[in-house]
């Protein structure tokens, strides 16, 4: 009962932000003339529906309004046209963990993209299909092969990665890649 309620508090965001990306281009017959998440992206100005950070290629966006399972952070963000995060260098990391700290929600733990859902054993990157390259392992992680994806935890000065039950309730933190010229302003 309370997964299937969670998921319903899933949708319904997912709907109200997709009404208010709509409402935020020109409309024709009451439907949207563009694809409003699209139009977000490439827009020049900053986003007052959806807060994002810049870095490099790279736009992220902190769910922090609920708690998501590993599957709905990562359905939520590709409702947005955003990825569940991956984080390839320790400079990216760092970022991140600046950009949680600077918006001082009380916590600081987060999935990512990671799983070992794919063969129970190697952590890939599942919005893109490569295998985890770099990594920020806490001490002693992964240490249990049942939790099968990643999420950041630690203090908001760095955070470290750990294996952890998919159905656990965590925030989460999107991206998405574009290319510098047409990136638009970030926090």
């Amino acid at each position: 009962m309370a997964v299937l309620l969670q998921s319903l508090v899933v949708l319904s965001i997912c709907a109200v932000l997709n009404a208010a990306a709509c409402n935020n281009v020109e409309q024709t017959n009451n439907n949207c003339v563009a694809d409003s998440w699209e139009q977000i992206f490439r827009s020049p100005s900053r986003s007052s529906i959806l807060p994002l950070l810049r870095y490099k290629n790279k736009l992220y966006y902190m769910g922090v309004h609920f708690r998501a399972n590993w599957y709905e952070a990562l359905h939520f963000c590709e409702s947005i046209h955003m990825k569940l995060l991956s984080i390839h260098s320790a400079d990216e990391n760092q970022i991140i963990s600046k950009y949680v700290k600077a918006a001082n929600k009380g916590t600081t733990e987060f999935w990512t993209g990671g799983t070992r859902l794919v063969d129970g054993t190697n952590f890939v990157w599942m919005p893109y299909g490569t295998r985890v390259e770099y990594t920020n392992w806490s001490g002693g992680q992964p240490s249990d092969v049942n939790e099968k994806c990643l999420q950041l935890w630690g203090s908001s000065d760095n955070l470290t990665w750990n294996d952890r039950d998919c159905n656990l309730g965590l925030f989460f933190i999107c991206e998405r890649c574009c290319e510098s010229n047409t990136c638009p302003p970030g926090l």
